[in-house]
């Protein structure tokens, strides 16, 4: 049998940022200062706070408590479930409030948003809410980039891995709108075939409700992770529980003259196995 290659046995020195407990945060964030943010999902319900700010050694909200306190009266203005979040250019951090009181609930109207704040102020100076027709009822929104190349405002592609209504969002945010591309693609559907393991154990989905009945089946979800090419030109993208990387052009993607059953068509299989 073929030996694995040879792995230096240092990589480098750790250092310890933050201990964080408790609550399981999802996504982090930089400035170019070098303040550190971190998301907290409402995976299984309520949770401290969203969106945090790493301060000696632990996160406090950010920016502000009341900012953290989903509030379904005032939907636009609160954060529900901020899934992902990064900082742009000009020190300004943007968060992806998919608009869910608890994982697997569907959004609540309104909710759904990208918010933007300046770093300097610590205030939302920006909140461009997702669209109806960008949007199902059981939207699950998972990961975003920003391109700027593309509509006279720029366009910001979303990953949505709603079960069996998979789809990548393009919103336009100058008008606004939003689209839902390569839906029935099965480069951005959910697959099967290999149990994740998580902690030495398989990664199940169990029956639920009071009888219980039927067999766990593995987890499985479909579009999650995306990535722009440094020169903008192209959308790598996968499944969460899948085993390829595709690509598709961004400019196609985001013009909406170019037919969804033509975008899928140029979907390009980037590996054999991931």
């Amino acid at each position: 049998a073929q030996l694995p290659p040879a792995r230096a046995t240092v990589v480098g020195d750790l250092e310890l940022v933050a201990s964080l407990a408790g609550d399981q945060p999802a996504g982090v964030a930089i400035s170019n200062s070098g303040r550190l943010f971190v998301s907290y999902p409402r995976h299984d319900g309520d949770v401290a706070f969203t969106v945090g700010e790493i301060k000696g050694n632990h996160a406090a909200a950010y920016p502000t408590t009341e900012l953290n306190r989903a509030t379904v009266d005032h939907a636009k203005d609160t954060l529900f479930s901020v899934q992902t979040l990064q900082v742009d250019a000009s020190e300004h951090l943007w968060l992806l409030d998919t608009g869910t009181l608890q994982f697997g609930q569907p959004p609540v109207k309104g909710a759904p948003k990208l918010v933007e704040i300046d770093l300097a102020s610590n205030q939302v100076i920006r909140t461009v809410l997702l669209p109806e027709e960008a949007l199902v009822p059981n939207s699950a929104l998972k990961d975003f980039r920003f391109d700027f190349h593309h509509g006279q405002g720029g366009v910001v592609f979303i990953t949505d891995s709603a079960p069996g209504a998979e789809a990548m969002i393009v919103l336009d945010l100058q008008s606004g709108h939003g689209m839902r591309r390569l839906i029935g693609s099965p480069a951005i559907s959910a697959r099967g075939g290999v149990t994740q393991i998580v902690g030495s154990q398989p990664l199940l989905d169990w029956p639920i409700g009071p009888k219980k009945q039927g067999s766990p089946k593995p987890w499985l979800v479909g579009l999650n992770a995306l990535e722009l090419s440094a020169d903008k030109k192209t959308l790598y993208f996968s499944a969460f529980t899948g085993h390829r990387l595709y690509a598709v052009d961004a400019g196609n993607l985001a013009d909406p003259s170019f037919d969804n059953a033509n975008l899928i068509g140029t979907v390009d299989r980037k590996s054999t196995r991931l």
